[in-house]
């Protein structure tokens, strides 16, 4: 799979009363997804194929 995006990031170690937030918003398209079975990567054989596709990522952690 390959893929490109771009996002940003939001990390506050003291949001409400020392509680550690880190979010992240992320935005992109993956392209040239192919599942493949084989022995190793060496020769490989590609048994199906996805569609190319825009995606959102959303993370958030969070700890006290």
């Amino acid at each position: 799979m390959s893929r490109a995006g771009a996002g940003i990031h939001y990390r506050n170690p003291s949001l409400f009363n020392k509680f550690y937030v880190d979010m992240s918003l992320i935005a992109g398209y993956a392209f040239s997804q192919n599942f493949s079975h084989g022995f190793d990567a060496r020769d490989l054989d590609t048994f199906t194929r996805c569609s190319d596709e825009p995606y959102i990522g959303l993370v958030i952690i969070g700890r006290m």
